[in-house]
């Protein structure tokens, strides 16, 4: 519980900024193609709690956008996933957004009012995102390829939403153009 409050405060104090004392575990190094270790990241689906693994989801290419209800920028960035998904679902791109609120029970009015139309995933405490994902800023997106290896990693994706769009299509389309991992 300590540990949840911990990052939590560390996540509100930063409003959406860089973390001083950020971690970079081995696993999230954007790796090449044919490279880096595969994610290993277990959470729960909101609001029932059902278990969710990355590791279910091999042979698909995954983003995963990490947010909080308090996050301004997340409310820009939110409804681009939703189309992205809506883009390229058929095609094998599945979209997750990860909220790492501590009281769930701000999820779903921010849902509604935003139009998020995405899986929402939780964790046990806020504690996974930073220790797994090596989570410093809000928002922060990670491209996961076939494999569960994360190849691109962005931080902090405000702007221009169409330029956003126009980013993460390209890398998207790029990643769904790789050949199915063999096994």
């Amino acid at each position: 519980m300590r540990a949840a409050l911990a990052a939590a405060a560390l996540l509100a104090l930063a409003s959406c900024a860089h973390s001083p004392e950020q971690k970079k575990p081995v696993p999230v190094e954007a790796a090449e193609k044919g490279k880096g270790t595969p994610l290993e990241l277990h959470l729960q689906r909101f609001p029932g709690g059902e278990p969710w693994s990355l590791e279910g989801e091999r042979g698909s290419v995954v983003l995963l956008d990490v947010w909080a209800t308090w996050c301004m920028p997340c409310r820009d960035t939110l409804p681009v996933y939703t189309e992205l998904q809506r883009l390229y679902g058929e095609r094998g791109l599945k979209v997750y957004a990860f909220n790492v609120d501590e009281d769930p029970r701000a999820i779903q009015p921010f849902l509604d009012e935003f139009h998020v139309n995405v899986p929402v995933l939780v964790g046990k405490d806020a504690g996974v995102a930073e220790q797994v994902l090596g989570l410093g800023v809000l928002p922060t997106a990670y491209l996961i390829d076939r494999s569960g290896v994360v190849r691109k990693k962005h931080e902090s994706a405000v702007g221009d939403t169409g330029s956003l769009l126009r980013q993460y299509r390209t890398e998207i389309e790029a990643l769904l153009a790789e050949p199915q991992p063999e096994g």
